[in-house]
């Protein structure tokens, strides 16, 4: 891989592409800071948050992404914008290094193997999407209603997504018998069964991404 610093124009146009693409405009709720794309509403409320203040006072000059200090600010900035990895292989690029490293793998012929089932994949994402949809662990998170593949998914999850919500009180909204968990809201459990491959066929999950 080239590794690229972006000038800071350079990031604004990498930000702006991301209107064009089929995700964002096919999206029902659009994010107009840095063009993410959500079908639920409550999965958007969510992330729009993320814009404001309650997130904290610093904020990216260029996706408007809010944080609580200009440390994390500059973490932000790096893992986010400011690096372009290109593949010198194909027209492949993108702005992680670990997706940058899963795709090398995949043009070595590196497979990744499903621990449970033995099942062989070419991209490391792939695997981890069979995982979510195949393998659902009891990671569930009661706040938002999404799985997880293990515990620090779901504590990275809650450092990053209720940072500010309230943690210690118990959830008070429906729970769900089958996995015995009590969810904070409507919203939370409904999004549980309809990403939960307890509650729904493998071919009817929606996104598992929070």
């Amino acid at each position: 891989f080239n590794v690229t610093v972006l000038t800071y124009e350079e990031q604004i146009e990498d930000i702006q592409s991301k209107k064009d693409t089929p995700l964002y405009k096919n999206s029902t709720f659009k994010c107009s800071f840095c063009y993410k794309g959500y079908q639920y509403e409550d999965t958007y409320d969510a992330h729009m948050e993320q814009h404001t203040n309650k997130y904290g006072v610093f904020e990216c000059a260029i996706c408007s992404i809010h944080t609580k200090s200009r440390q994390k600010l500059l973490h932000h900035l790096n893992m986010t914008h400011m690096v372009r990895y290109t593949c010198t292989k194909c027209p492949f690029y993108t702005r992680h290094r670990n997706t940058a490293k899963s795709h090398g793998r995949w043009h070595n012929g590196v497979k990744s193997k499903c621990k449970y089932c033995d099942v062989e994949f070419s991209k490391l994402t792939s695997l981890l999407s069979h995982l979510r949809k195949k393998h659902p662990s009891d990671q569930v998170c009661a706040l938002c209603g999404y799985s997880f593949i293990g515990e620090r998914g779901l504590a990275l999850h809650m450092q990053k997504k209720h940072q500010f919500d309230d943690l210690q009180s118990e959830p008070q909204g429906p729970t769900c018998v089958e996995c015995n968990i009590r969810f904070a809201s409507d919203t939370a459990y409904e999004q549980h069964v309809r990403v939960s491959p307890k509650h729904n066929a493998a071919d009817n999950l929606e996104r598992n991404e929070p």
